[in-house]
């Protein structure tokens, strides 16, 4: 397998490139990906005592609509997601679990597998 990928064109790579750049996460993703982004801020909103149905209203009203179920649900998985910090543990996109990095910078982060992974590619 890796010798057909190290074979291929530079114009098949290339291709590759824009057509991986055009496919877009499923919906679910995409919903989890996006709530993560806001979801510091409705952190802070709950623990100042506002009612789920004030951030419901707030979203609705700048045209993201969501069931109050649906909230809950992305709520509670982006809080088991979390350290007690708010630092994100896991991938937004497949939940695997995150670790530092020891080569590099500070603060960076990388699937738990990633580190083996290349290391058996390497040895192959």
């Amino acid at each position: 397998m890796a010798e057909a990928f190290a074979g291929a064109s530079d114009t098949l790579i290339e291709d590759i490139v824009l057509e991986l750049d055009i496919l877009q996460p499923d919906e679910e993703t995409l919903l989890r990906w996006k709530y993560s982004r806001i979801h510091q801020a409705v952190a802070a909103a709950v623990a100042r005592g506002t009612s789920q149905r004030q951030i419901l209203e707030l979203l609705k009203l700048k045209g993201l609509e969501l069931h109050h179920a649906t909230l809950t649900k992305l709520f509670k998985a982006e809080l088991a997601a979390r350290d007690e910090s708010g630092a994100r543990m896991c991938c937004v996109t497949c939940g695997q679990s995150l670790k530092p990095t020891e080569t590099s910078h500070a603060g960076a982060f990388t699937h738990e597998g990633d580190a083996s992974d290349t290391s058996k590619e390497a040895a192959a």
